[in-house]
């Protein structure tokens, strides 16, 4: 709910005033896709959930500007979130795949959380503890990225660039790119440098991958020693996306258009 959401932040900086504030989200989560049961954007509360959108929308109202939100949610590291939460944190602590039932190893991050001085690093540092944790067992995997909030602008400036380029009026194929979703969310969520190097033909700007790394400042990945999860090493950036069409879920491609990636990234101009 919106409405308790604000309220639980409002009395949160009434309630417990600092210099600084920052956020956990731990509950399930699917990216940006619309909130529904079998498809949640964030949180299951009896069945409801809420959009990112809505999300962001109470996080301004809040008059809290965060230091960092950690997503303890699956699938929430992808453009499309990064950039609708961008004017809400520094800093976003999130995962493109699933984040099975151990979670982050808070017992190991805590400290970190709390440290005032070079918040990227401690940030990274709190990633790489996550990633370890999930190599140090063989059933465990899991993926990890850290997103500096105030280079998404610049980061959907590069892609709408290309997105003017891409005058072929053809219906892009998606086929072999490295996924996230999987069952209910297959053909949701992209790797989205794998999706801009096959949209450029293997030719990417170097400006635009210049700027995705000033986006995402730490990235990496503990693949699943049963083959629950493969990730290709060449095609992992931390982030990722939706593409448009790409599945026949005509009510997601509806949704995706009401999301400020899409015409801020000049998706909606683009042609493919």
């Amino acid at each position: 709910s919106e409405a308790v959401m604000l309220e639980v932040l409002n009395d949160t900086r009434n309630y417990c005033p600092a210099d600084n504030y920052s956020l956990i989200f731990g509950s399930h989560g699917s990216s940006w896709l619309p909130a529904k049961k079998t498809s949640r954007a964030l949180g299951d509360d009896y069945g409801y959930a809420i959009n990112i959108p809505n999300l962001a929308d109470v996080l301004s109202k809040s008059s809290m500007y965060f230091d960092f939100i950690l997503m303890d949610l699956c699938m929430m590291s992808t453009v499309e979130v990064a950039y609708e939460l961008r004017n809400t944190a520094d800093y976003l602590v999130m995962s493109p795949t699933e984040i099975i039932s151990y979670g982050f190893p808070y017992v190991d991050i805590m400290s970190l959380l709390f440290q005032r001085e070079n918040k990227e690093k401690a940030l990274i540092q709190v990633a790489q503890k996550f990633i370890n944790y999930y190599d140090q067992a063989s059933d465990r995997w899991g993926t990890m990225a850290v997103v500096k909030t105030s280079e998404m602008n610049g980061l959907a400036a590069e892609v709408s660039s290309i997105m003017e380029k891409c005058t072929e009026n053809s219906k892009f194929n998606s086929s072999g790119l490295q996924q996230y979703g999987r069952s209910d969310f297959n053909n949701a969520i992209f790797d989205f440098e794998a999706f801009i190097r096959r949209l450029t033909k293997d030719n990417i700007p170097a400006s635009f991958s210049q700027q995705l790394n000033k986006a995402v400042v730490y990235k990496d990945f503990v693949d699943s020693k049963l083959g629950t999860l493969k990730i290709d090493e060449n095609s992992y950036s931390g982030l990722g996306c939706y593409i448009l069409n790409a599945s026949p879920y005509t009510n997601w491609n509806s949704y995706y258009k009401q999301l400020q990636w899409y015409k801020a990234a000049g998706i909606n101009k683009a042609t493919w």
